[in-house]
């Protein structure tokens, strides 16, 4: 089996689901399409020509990413079977999966089966931990069985009606203002490299929060700024209880 695993992912967690789902594939030949740096700017239409299209998207505030929506419309297949994966931070995975779903039904794609597992929340540090550490070992065994699932299920075609609700709005362009950079900062550069958005070397203020420059800084140099940090409070006291990965796929 031919297999497109495309993902946005700028702390790796929904990176690391992904790769462990397509490589518990029987006979699966991947071709891994990291789309986190290559989100912005005009995109030709792509036709995908592999038997399996398996996106893996973040969840912002309960839908993927606009960045995320935008590259998925570039998609085109012919009946191509489609799995979806959303990996939020332990509070909601909200519409994702029926939104995507929505999305790529339309240009040509037919979903089999989808997932939502849980990874540390884009917002959670060492003051505010949410999610800690996942996803964890059970979290990826049960992607492992996932990833066989799907084998089982490739010529089953999913009921929209078991993705969820369709979503009401389309993406917000969810921006904040960029992480603060404290006197630790010694100019490694390494924010810069790792910023999906290029915020940093433009020296804009247009940032999505994805956390990946104060997750990487190895001198601690960045800081959410205060709305965020907001945010960290409230979620660090509500999202405390463990949710499970929920999988939905035809038998």
């Amino acid at each position: 089996m031919k297999i497109k695993a495309l993902f946005f992912s700028p702390t790796k967690t929904t990176q690391t689901i992904v790769e462990t789902i397509v490589r518990s594939i029987p006979d699966a030949e991947i071709q891994f399409d990291n789309i986190t740096h290559r989100t912005r700017g005009q995109r030709d239409t792509e036709l995908v020509d592999q038997d399996l299209l398996l996106i893996g998207t973040p969840v912002y505030a309960g839908l993927a990413p606009k960045i995320m929506t935008d590259y998925l419309k570039t998609l085109k297949g012919n009946k191509t079977k489609a799995v979806i994966v959303s990996v939020y931070g332990n509070r909601s995975a909200g519409q994702t999966n029926r939104q995507v779903h929505e999305i790529i039904t339309q240009n040509g794609f037919e979903t089999i089966a989808v997932a939502e597992f849980v990874g540390e929340h884009s917002f959670s540090d060492a003051d505010y931990p949410i999610a800690p550490n996942r996803p964890d070992a059970d979290d990826l065994k049960i992607a492992e069985q996932f990833g066989k699932q799907i084998a089982r299920s490739f010529h089953k075609r999913l009921n929209p009606d078991l993705i969820g609700e369709k979503p009401h709005n389309e993406s917000p362009e969810l921006l904040f203002d960029p992480p603060m950079v404290n006197e630790n900062c010694d100019n490694c550069g390494i924010c810069s490299l790792l910023c999906p958005v290029n915020i940093i070397d433009e020296n804009k203020t247009d940032c999505i929060g994805c956390g990946a420059c104060v997750r990487n800084c190895h001198n601690k140099a960045r800081t959410f700024p205060e709305k965020i940090q907001q945010f960290q409070v409230k979620l660090n006291q509500t999202c405390t209880s463990r949710r499970e990965p929920k999988l939905t796929y035809s038998i």
